[in-house]
């Protein structure tokens, strides 16, 4: 019971959703895996709200008839309302959206620097 009293980290969370993406590699496309990585990377950055990796996760698990998966309280440990709640205060101590926005767009900026480098 001792591990019910501490909360999970971020890296806990992280680990989890790596997992549970394991559970995909083979039944969805490789684009789909791509966004799903994506989702957990930038909440490990703290960019994006643990919600927005678990959405992915559920969505493909459903898709994809994964019993084992979609049974999991993992994806809906207390009542919508307060996942919701509880992303906010997570965005809230992460900074505010706008350092996340600015922070994609220097990513996407890079990114299309380093493809028109290789072009030219």
């Amino acid at each position: 019971m001792a591990a019910m009293g501490s909360r999970a980290g971020r890296r806990r969370h992280v680990n989890v959703l790596q997992h549970i993406a394991g559970y995909l590699e083979r039944r969805v496309n490789a684009a789909n895996r791509r966004e799903v990585h994506d989702s957990i990377h930038e909440y490990r950055l703290g960019w994006l709200p643990r919600s927005v990796p678990l959405v992915l996760l559920r969505h493909h698990a459903r898709e994809q008839g994964i019993g084992y998966l979609t049974e999991q309280t993992y994806f809906e440990p207390f009542p919508p309302r307060l996942l919701l709640n509880n992303d906010a205060l997570t965005m809230r101590h992460c900074g505010t959206a706008t350092r996340v926005e600015n922070k994609r767009t220097r990513l996407e900026s890079s990114r299309i620097s380093s493809a028109l480098t290789q072009e030219g």
